[in-house]
């Protein structure tokens, strides 16, 4: 299927960039109490270097940079499946340094602005099945300070009031890695890639979903993307497959 989608897009003349997001378990395997199942060792390279060789496009490692930033910091939010700000900023960077030239799109400067910090208690605790006593469950004191990107010098378009008629050359599609405001996934991009980008990300719906619409979108002529970055987190290729398999049975 994501062979497919990057046919479809390279026929276009669309590049395609895939941010294949490893697992939380897989970066801090050292932490569990239990070592993870053989069959995971290996997974996400093994994946990525299957993606790379049937879409032809670009699949930057981020394993080996949320890994390397572990040891930093927190990449993923300590109580969250969910990457961190931190963590969603290493794989911006690194994405925008593998991303293919766009040399007819003017660069711009993005600043990033630090937002009042938000309470999180993350989405692991939705896996605690305390029954009648999870009301009981005692709140976090876990915070996220989400960022914001604005344009920091305007350019003669932003005086003259047109640079709002053109739609963003760049399209970021995925799942809550990119589409919750929390983790502020696309402001640094923004600012990575020096170029503004539209985010038709979606909460809950997977990766494949958000792309089937924005595929449509591009077939009928309202967008118009010079690239695409999709975002997929690891764990959905799993789901897929083990769908796959009880379909099978």
């Amino acid at each position: 299927a994501i062979a497919k989608t990057a046919a479809q897009l390279r026929a276009r003349g669309i590049a395609l960039e895939i941010a294949l997001v490893p697992e939380k378990a897989d970066i801090y395997a050292t932490l569990l109490r239990r070592p993870r199942p053989e069959e995971h060792i290996g997974k996400y390279e093994a994946i990525r270097q299957m993606l790379v060789a049937r879409t032809v496009t670009d699949v930057p490692d981020l394993r080996a940079v949320l890994l390397a930033g572990s040891t930093d910091g927190d990449v993923y939010f300590p109580t969250d499946t969910h990457w961190s700000v931190e963590g969603a900023g290493l794989a911006a960077q690194a994405l925008a340094g593998a991303f293919p030239p766009l040399a007819d799109v003017p660069p711009a400067h993005y600043a990033l602005t630090a937002q009042p910090a938000v309470h999180h208690d993350g989405d692991l605790l939705n896996f605690l099945e305390l029954g009648p006593f999870k009301a009981l469950l005692p709140h976090t004191e876990d915070e996220v300070v989400p960022l914001t990107a604005s344009v920091d010098s305007a350019g003669i378009d932003d005086l003259l009031g047109d640079s709002s008629a053109a739609a963003p050359d760049i399209i970021l599609v995925g799942t809550s890695y990119s589409a919750n405001a929390l983790w502020s996934f696309e402001p640094q991009l923004k600012a990575a890639l020096g170029k503004d980008v539209l985010n038709l990300a979606e909460q809950g719906h997977g990766p494949f979903v958000p792309m089937a619409k924005t595929l449509q979108q591009i077939e009928e002529g309202t967008l118009h993307p010079r690239a695409l970055i999709w975002e997929i987190p690891v764990r959905y290729l799993d789901d897929d497959i083990h769908t796959q398999e009880k379909t099978a049975i």
